[in-house]
């Protein structure tokens, strides 16, 4: 069953965020008030129910942020995350209308 869940940003997701190289983040449309970019990563979890059982997770985030005047109110990146088994890249039709959904 493919599917996607959001990701709260739990220490293990701020972790494998802040180790994306920032050559691998790649701009996506956003409206001309800011600039948003997408990269995947994995990440380890525990399953819910059998905690013994580790889970390697397929992690895509978007980060986006403000530009002009209005950067001054969140100067930093602003990240959103899922997790999810579809195969297609971050940037294709698959996965960028949910963060579409999400702005």
């Amino acid at each position: 069953m493919a599917g996607r869940s959001t990701t709260p940003l739990y220490n293990n997701v701020r972790e494998a965020i802040s180790a994306i190289d920032e050559d691998t983040w790649t701009p996506i449309d956003y409206p001309k008030d800011g600039v948003a970019q997408v990269a995947e990563t994995t990440i380890w979890a525990t399953h819910r129910t059998r905690r013994t059982e580790r889970l390697k997770l397929r992690l895509v985030i978007r980060r986006s942020r403000l530009k002009g005047p209005q950067r001054r109110m969140w100067p930093d990146w602003r990240y959103h995350t899922f997790v999810t088994n579809l195969e297609q890249p971050a940037t294709e039709a698959g996965v960028a209308p949910l963060f579409r959904i999400l702005r």
